[in-house]
């Protein structure tokens, strides 16, 4: 049983207590836009201020690192869209794979540090064979 309602009579009331937002006031109100933007700031301030930010070592070490977390929020969100969890968790697992194969292909590594300690009682770092 359904009962259809006129809307055509339907007469809106506005709330003067509620303020009326654009589109882009509700867009950068969202916690989403906020970590987003912060994300961007910090990127933008270390970029800035520290060199070895910029350098391909880096760029290494941040490429293994922010794979496996995209890849754990991937899944996370995929799942959380409704999407199977078998699907989900392939595309989550399949990001993490082609993130590092990626940075393989452009020989881009962990860094590796072995650590001797010295007679000064201080550490230095290794090279592994071949570098100088």
């Amino acid at each position: 049983m359904s009962t259809q309602v006129d809307l055509s009579e339907h007469k809106v009331i506005h709330d003067e207590r509620v303020k009326e937002r654009n589109r882009v006031q509700r867009l950068l109100i969202r916690p989403e836009m906020g970590a987003l933007i912060g994300a961007v700031a910090i990127f933008i301030f270390f970029a800035i201020v520290a060199p070895p930010f910029r350098s391909p070592e880096a760029l290494a070490t941040v490429l293994y690192a922010s794979s496996t977390i995209v890849g754990a929020a991937l899944y996370l969100v995929l799942e959380r869209a409704g999407t199977s969890r078998e699907a989900a968790a392939l595309v989550g697992m399949g990001t993490i794979v082609v993130v590092r194969f990626v940075a393989i292909l452009w020989r881009l590594e962990l860094p590796v540090l072995s650590l001797e300690e010295t007679h000064t009682g201080s550490f230095r770092r290794q090279h592994p064979p071949g570098e100088p």
